[in-house]
C-alpha cells in the first residue's frame, strides 16, 4: 500500500482489498459534505438501510436452503394405490411446485443495471474471430474499446490509423456503427434495455467507452428510484453506476450529452436545475 506510486493508486488498492474481503463501499466526498452535510448523511444511512436489507434477505435465504423438508410417513395401503390419471390431488403439488418457483426466480428489472462481462479471447484465433467474440460479449461497444481490447490482446504498443483499419477490417458484416459504437446487428439497437456495471476495477470502462446509450439507461433507472435529481447529482450518480467516483471535465461533458439526449428524446423534464421523469 505504502508502496504505491500515487494517492490514486493507493486509493483504488485500498478500495480493491476492501472489495475483495466482501466489503461495499460508499464515498463522501469532503465538498459534497461541505455544501449538504444533512443529504449526504441521508444518503449513506439509506445505503447502509439497503445493505442491512440485501443481507437479511441473503441469510433468510441460506437458511431456507438449509432445512430440510419434512418426512411424511404414508400407511402402505396408500402408498401402494394405484395414480389415477387426470386425479387432480395428484396435480396439485406440481402447481404449487411451479409458483414457488416463479417467486423465487423473479426476472431482474431489465431497465436496471446488470454485470458487464468483458469477452474472453484466444491468442490464437484470427482477427476475424477474436473481432466477433467482443462483439457478442460486449456490444454495444466503443469502436476505440474494441480497438484496445484487440491491442492488448495483439500486444501492439501503438495504436495509429492503420492498425484501426486493421481492426474495421476485422468486423463481421452484419455489425452496425452509430455514432462511434458498434452493434452486432441492426435489430439489437431496437432490443437493448438497461446497463451493465462493472464487478470489479478490472472491468470498469473509461468515460469515452461508454455507449450513450447505456449512460441514458442510467440515467432513467436513477430518476426512477429518486423521482426527482438535481442535474450535478444526477450525473454523479450515473458515473457512479459505472465505477467513476469523481467529475472531471470529460466525465462532465458525456453527462451533458446524455442528459441532452434524455430532453430530446422525452424522457425528462427539467424545472431549473431539477431532473424528473415526464409527469
Amino acid at each position: 500500500y505504502h508502496s504505491a506510486a500515487t494517492a490514486r493508486d493507493r486509493d483504488r488498492l485500498r478500495a480493491s482489498v476492501l472489495r475483495s474481503l466482501g466489503w461495499q463501499l460508499s464515498r463522501i466526498w469532503s465538498t459534497d459534505y461541505w455544501h449538504d452535510p444533512v443529504r449526504e448523511l441521508d444518503r449513506i444511512e439509506g445505503e447502509i438501510e439497503l445493505a442491512r436489507t440485501a443481507l437479511r434477505e441473503i441469510d433468510a435465504a441460506r437458511i431456507e436452503s438449509s432445512v430440510a423438508p419434512p418426512v411424511i410417513e404414508v400407511p402402505a395401503e396408500q402408498a401402494e394405490a394405484p395414480e389415477v390419471e387426470g386425479d387432480p390431488a395428484s396435480e396439485e403439488p406440481a402447481k404449487d411446485s411451479a409458483s414457488r418457483d416463479e417467486v423465487v426466480e423473479r426476472p431482474d428489472d431489465p431497465d436496471g443495471p446488470r454485470p458487464y462481462v468483458p469477452a474472453s479471447l484466444h491468442g490464437s484465433d484470427s482477427d476475424q474471430q477474436m473481432a466477433t467474440s467482443v462483439l457478442a460479449a460486449e456490444a454495444p461497444i466503443a469502436f476505440d474499446r474494441l480497438v484496445r481490447t484487440l491491442a492488448d490482446e495483439w500486444d501492439v504498443s501503438r495504436v495509429n490509423d492503420r492498425f484501426r483499419e486493421r481492426v474495421r477490417s476485422a468486423l463481421p458484416p452484419a455489425t452496425v456503427e452509430d455514432d462511434g459504437v458498434l452493434w452486432s446487428a441492426a435489430d439489437q439497437r431496437g432490443g437493448f434495455r438497461g446497463f451493465r456495471v462493472p464487478r470489479n476495477e478490472q472491468e470498469e470502462r473509461a468515460i469515452d467507452e461508454l455507449p450513450i446509450v447505456e449512460v441514458v439507461s442510467a440515467m432513467v433507472w436513477l430518476l426512477r428510484q429518486h423521482h426527482a435529481l438535481a442535474s450535478d447529482d444526477l450525473a454523479r450518480e450515473t458515473a457512479r453506476c459505472f465505477g467513476i467516483q469523481r467529475l472531471g471535465s470529460v466525465v462532465r461533458q458525456v453527462m451533458g450529452r446524455a442528459l441532452e439526449r434524455l430532453q430530446e428524446t422525452g424522457q425528462c423534464e427539467r424545472d431549473g436545475e431539477s431532473v424528473r421523469l415526464p409527469s
